[in-house]
């Protein structure tokens, strides 16, 4: 498209000097006309120069135009990856190697396109994430998540305070077993940052709710920020069907039903408190 802008314009401007070159021959017999030309040859200079002043803005409005069609590019593309994640996450036996290489190219594409926006690198590392999960072989699911967690932290360059963020990071540390200092740094970020967020009530509630059967000095230390996002993630509707799965799924029933006591919520029926 930029080539097509700048020959145009050139060409325009090529048949003006032309044309100007040739009514300055014609205009050449006589000292009067000589006169007049030496005039023409100054408005002439002046028309040119404003040609070139024009020639120069459209050249810079071409260049202009590149970043917006391919920032409209990659988020054609981001969609295509984020439609396959959206149905997995309401029917995960949906998930299959074809749909992950799909996801995976639409989601590669985008950050080709525009390799700066988080948002993109982020959803590159939600389907890394689903394809370790369909990983059988150890070493090539760890390498699925070391990669999830380098796009989450390079997203986080860009976007340092994003909630979401964060709480990716949770849940892929958690995924590899890693229950050490960066797992608490990012447990803490991601309630620092999102105390409204229901991605961060979900993954919080869940996982905290687990910690005991992994490390139950963890779970101690952090039993208030659980209990926080639990409570809150109960109340919200976009946390709290994943919130009351958790609690089913670590079968910590009693557990919850006494906090929700304590607190005077009332309980949802499924947990029959």
């Amino acid at each position: 498209m930029l080539k097509i802008c700048v020959s145009t314009t050139l060409w325009k401007l090529l048949g003006v000097g032309l044309m100007t070159s040739n009514s300055i021959k014609s205009n050449s017999i006589s000292t009067s006309s000589r006169r007049k030309n030496s005039k023409s040859k100054g408005l002439n200079s002046k028309g040119r120069k404003n040609k070139l002043l024009l020639l120069g803005g459209f050249v810079g409005a071409c260049l202009l135009s590149v970043q917006p069609i391919s920032m409209m590019l990659a988020n054609l593309q981001y969609y295509g990856a984020k439609n396959y994640l959206d149905e997995w996450q309401i029917s995960p036996s949906l998930v299959d190697k074809s749909q992950i290489a799909n996801a995976e190219q639409y989601a590669v594409r985008a950050i080709d396109l525009h390799p700066s926006f988080a948002l993109y690198t982020d959803s590159l590392s939600a389907v890394l994430q689903w394809k370790a999960l369909d990983e059988e072989d150890s070493l090539t699911k760890m390498e699925l998540l070391n990669e999830a967690e380098e796009l989450n932290l390079t997203s986080l360059q860009h976007r340092p305070s994003w909630p979401a963020t964060w709480a990716n990071l949770v849940y892929i540390k958690w995924l590899k077993n890693e229950l050490d200092d960066s797992f608490q740094n990012y447990l803490s970020k991601a309630s620092f940052f999102g105390p409204n967020s229901p991605e961060v009530h979900s993954v919080i509630a869940t996982i905290g709710l687990s910690l005991p059967e992994r490390n139950v000095r963890l779970f101690l230390v952090n039993k208030e920020l659980v209990k926080k996002h639990m409570l809150l993630g109960l109340e919200h509707p976009k946390a709290k069907k994943a919130v009351i799965d958790g609690v089913l799924n670590a079968n910590k029933q009693t557990l919850v039903c006494s906090w929700l006591k304590e607190e005077s919520t009332p309980s949802p029926r499924k947990l029959k408190c």
